[in-house]
Parts: C-alpha cells; structure tokens; sequence
C-alpha cells in the first residue's frame, strides 16, 4: 500500500494512506511526494490523484518551486526532507568563513582596545551574514576582521615592547642616579 506525504503551512505531513489523502483539503497546487516519485511534485500532476480534484483547471502561472531538501533532519523513511522558509540558512563548515570572535576579543583585552573593538564588530558581522545567506558577504566580513586581528596584535605587541624600553631606560637611570 502506498504512503503519501504532503506539504502544508511548509510542514511535511504523513505517511498517510490514498483514503486518508482524500479526506485532506489539499488542492491541485499542494506538493506531495510518494516513494517513487523523484521530488515533491504538485497534485494536480500526479495521474492517480486526478479523482481528488474534478474541477481542477490549469494555472497560467506555474507553481512556486518545491522547498528545498532538509538534510538536518532524521527521518525513518525515504521521504525527501525539507526546511521551513523561516528556519535560517546553516551552510557546512568547509564553506562556512571563519569568524576570529574569539581572536578578536583576545587581541582587544591583552593588546590595544580600540583596535580590537573594530576587529570585534567585523567578527560579529561574519555570523549574521552566513545566517542571512550572503556567503561572499560575511567571507569579505571574515577578511576584515583577519585583518583587524593581525593588526591590532602587532601595533599592541610594538606599543608593549616600547613601553618595556621605557621602563628599562627610566629604571637604568633611576639607579645610576644612586
């Protein structure tokens, strides 16, 4: 016996039976995928479910497109899995930019603050990008704050360092006043 899937308020539902599909309120333009069937296709396509809509008339719009597949979530079954439209976009960790956030706030505490303030909002900027999509635009965001990250350390390294000579001069000539 068959078992059909159907998409509603970009949810999946199912497995259902073809006497429980009947019994839905689904129309012409509701997706629906079967094993067998190679993606989620609109009803009204589909030859065997022909019965459930008698006075179904053609479009002359197309369908929007299917949702994309979900392959976050764990399903028993074969069943193509897709995401809701609110749920953000979650690239893979090979094409997600590295965000320095933790660089960034190390650079701003041990080496010069308002540097590493610039370098902290670059960094910030990378996660709200890659949740948005823009991957080119938090990638440009991620360089930024790299960039921020090197600078402040070296510039907070030499500051650092000249104000060791400092001391150093000022206790030699403090003890050779002695």
């Amino acid at each position: 016996m068959r078992q059909y899937y159907y998409a509603e308020d970009n949810q999946q539902i199912g497995p259902i039976s073809f006497e429980e599909l009947k019994t839905k309120n689904i129309s012409p333009d509701t997706l629906v995928w079967f094993e067998g069937l190679g993606d989620w296709t609109r009803a009204g396509d589909i030859n065997e479910l022909a019965e459930l809509f008698p006075t179904a008339q053609e479009t002359s719009t197309p369908p929007p497109p299917p949702p994309p597949p979900r392959p976050d979530v764990g399903a028993t079954t074969n069943a193509p899995q897709y995401r809701s439209q609110q749920q953000r976009y979650r690239p893979s960790s090979a094409e997600r930019p590295k965000n320095w956030l933790v660089e960034s706030i190390l650079v701003t505490i041990f080496c010069c603050l308002p540097l590493g303030i610039v370098a902290i909002i670059n960094a910030s900027k990378v996660d709200s990008k890659v949740s948005a999509g823009d991957l080119e635009g938090a990638g440009e965001a991620s360089r930024e704050a790299g960039k921020w990250v090197k600078i402040t350390f070296w510039v907070g390294l030499a500051i650092n360092v000249l104000v060791l000579f400092y001391y150093v001069a000022m206790f030699s000539v403090a003890m050779s006043s002695f």
